[in-house]
């Protein structure tokens, strides 16, 4: 029994490791065409955003905000690509609370001045962690030097699913049986 959910594991950390070979499936194709909001946006993509456009405007009898005419609407990556660049917070956001999310969105967005791509990763890294996301801002403002909060690095997102589906579990699976043998 030990050894065939042993075997398993290794098969499954195996696998992911091939397919995160193929991971880059996934990012926008070099013509500069992107997939629709329907599609896996794992890797991102370049949002139409608001830019020099005209910001988000704050609707007083609805108490929303609302989107530009030249906003799209469409983020810069999916709640996955969330999940990949800063963890469970913002994924969970995204997913059960999609237009407290947006409203968050647009919110940035008109304070700032900045399009959906940007706006985007400082929420998610905002819903992440606060405190570092603020002293980030800080340092913007300071040094003058943005930083892109959208990059995902592809071999950090091949190794952060090795390690949640593979590595992890095994640990788990090891842990438990130490505990059961006592």
């Amino acid at each position: 029994m030990k050894s065939s959910i042993l075997l398993a594991t290794a098969a499954v950390c195996l696998a992911l490791s091939f397919c995160a070979e193929q991971i880059s499936a996934f990012a926008p194709s070099s013509t500069g065409s992107y997939r629709q909001s329907t599609s896996l946006s794992v890797f991102g993509k370049k949002s139409g955003g608001v830019g020099g456009g005209i910001k988000p405007t704050f609707d007083a009898a609805s108490g929303k905000w609302q989107k530009g005419p030249d906003d799209d609407g469409v983020y810069a990556y999916d709640a996955v690509g969330a999940l990949l660049r800063y963890g469970p917070g913002p994924f969970i956001k995204r997913t059960f609370d999609a237009d407290g999310y947006e409203q968050e969105i647009l919110n940035f967005m008109a304070a700032s001045g900045c399009d959906r791509s940007e706006a985007t990763g400082n929420m998610d890294f905002k819903f992440d962690n606060a405190a570092d996301w603020m002293y980030r801002k800080v340092e913007e403002k300071r040094t003058g030097k943005k930083i892109d909060l959208n990059y995902l690095d592809k071999k950090k997102a091949a190794l952060t699913i090795i390690w949640a589906l593979g590595i992890t579990p095994m640990a788990f699976y090891v842990v438990s049986e130490t505990v059961r043998q006592f």
